[in-house]
């Protein structure tokens, strides 16, 4: 949302002082704050950079480990329909709330007070206007089971590679491989780039359906707010 801020990218210098980025992260948080962000996030794979931001009261909410699948490797997953009936549509405005309701039930508390996102959140995500999946920039699912929302995944085409987002609910488990294959359908009609996911260490049993559908785990790092 508008009100928070992530560090994209930082880097140093061969044989800079690590201590030189500390003024510099200071000033982007102090020019974050004065342009209304109330968290500003990051994401480090190393533990010289955590201890870096912790200089700067960053604290560590959550472990992602990143997953790519190039599209040579992609392999359809045969899936075993279950008995309970489901569906998987674009987003549309009245799932907000579902999907703010989903989120609350697959992450743990601590996360979710240190995170901050509302149902306001997912609303300032929703599309101005609806587009062809080939055309998209960005594609919103959500998996509609007979409880409700069940799942939700984004797909953002990029220039060097595509990513993907997915939440399944713990009672939805087993229809996290119908919701990712939905999601790669539509990566079919993009350029054949590379597809990026990462995936949070407390959604850490979806990895399987990942690693089925053909990713595979580069490594991982923390998120720090």
């Amino acid at each position: 949302g508008p009100d928070k801020c992530t560090i994209m990218r930082l880097g140093l210098a061969p044989q800079g002082d690590p201590a030189i980025l500390v003024p510099l992260l200071e000033a982007l948080c102090v020019h974050a704050v004065d342009h209304g962000a109330g968290r500003v996030f990051a994401a480090v794979a190393d533990d010289e950079g955590a201890s870096l931001l912790r200089r700067l009261d960053l604290v560590a909410y959550a472990d992602e480990t990143i997953y790519r699948m190039v599209r040579e490797e992609t392999r359809e997953e045969e899936v075993t329909r279950q008995a309970a009936s489901f569906a998987i549509r674009p987003l549309r405005s009245r799932d907000v709330w579902g999907v703010h309701t989903l989120y609350a039930a697959v992450t743990p508390r601590p996360v979710q007070l240190l995170e901050g996102l509302t149902s306001d959140d997912w609303e300032f995500r929703l599309p101005h206007r609806v587009a062809w999946p080939g055309m998209a920039s960005e594609v919103r699912l959500v998996l509609e089971a007979e409880a409700g929302v069940g799942g939700y995944l984004t797909l953002t085409r990029g220039s060097r590679g595509h990513r993907l987002e997915m939440m399944v609910h713990p009672r939805q488990r087993v229809l996290a491989g119908p919701l990712l294959q939905a999601g790669l359908d539509i990566a079919a009609h993009w350029p054949p780039l590379p597809v990026y996911c990462g995936l949070r260490g407390y959604q850490s049993e979806l990895g399987q359906v990942l690693e089925s559908a053909g990713f595979q785990s580069m490594g991982a790092h923390t998120l720090m707010v």
